[in-house]
């Protein structure tokens, strides 16, 4: 699993962004689920979830501590890395039916080159996307919808909790959307049921499965 941890514009937002990267990294910690953080600047990425090396964990969160906003946002060389090692890995994932998640955590737009071009590989490889926006600014939202309405890709965006939250209740008003589910659908849990269930009214028999599986 790889998870990138952006580098953000100075916002009332960029203390969500720490949240929801250290909650990641304590979660693979946990779980010893094998996560590479990556910030776009100022730091070599990250590996957390080795049980052989159990103080990364701590390092990563000193180091999003004494870091800030600042920066561009070289995103496509970063895609171009992961994509290059997934490769690498893809006869054993698919060996084993698992697949990569890549979660990119950003409020805005990638600052070298077509980002659309460069996630087009990950389509031919076992990945599952996970984009979590950081911003209500309109322009960045429709450059990320745009992206994803381009590509034959396993994309999923989200935003913040509240705003999941009602965007759920459009579709499936039954459903309580709370943070637990929120922070697993953000590390990168991948059940078609749960992310169908801010795109539609959930049939029945989708409705059973989500049940079940809450």
């Amino acid at each position: 699993m790889f998870v990138y941890f952006y580098s953000i514009q100075p916002s009332t937002r960029w203390k969500e962004l720490v949240d929801i990267v250290k909650f990641q990294a304590g979660l693979a910690k946990a779980s010893n689920a094998i996560t590479e953080f990556r910030m776009l600047n100022n730091a070599a990425p990250m590996v957390v979830g080795i049980p052989a090396d159990p103080n990364t964990y701590s390092q990563l969160c000193q180091v999003i501590d004494s870091s800030g906003p600042a920066g561009a946002t070289p995103l496509c060389r970063h895609i171009n890395e992961v994509a290059a090692q997934v490769r690498a890995m893809e006869p054993q994932l698919r060996a084993n039916g698992h697949k990569a998640c890549v979660t990119i955590c950003t409020d805005g737009q990638a600052s070298d080159g077509d980002v659309t071009a460069a996630l087009k590989p990950l389509h031919q490889l076992p990945v599952w996307v996970v984009l979590r926006l950081c911003t209500d600014e309109q322009k960045v939202v429709n450059y990320w919808n745009s992206i994803d309405s381009q590509l034959e890709l396993e994309l999923e965006i989200l935003d913040d909790l509240s705003s999941e939250a009602k965007e759920v209740a459009k579709f499936n008003n039954w459903f309580t959307y709370g943070e637990p589910l929120h922070m697993l659908r953000q590390f990168g849990i991948a059940i078609k049921e749960l992310d169908m269930l801010d795109e539609k009214k959930l049939t029945a028999d989708q409705v059973r499965d989500v049940v079940a599986i809450m």
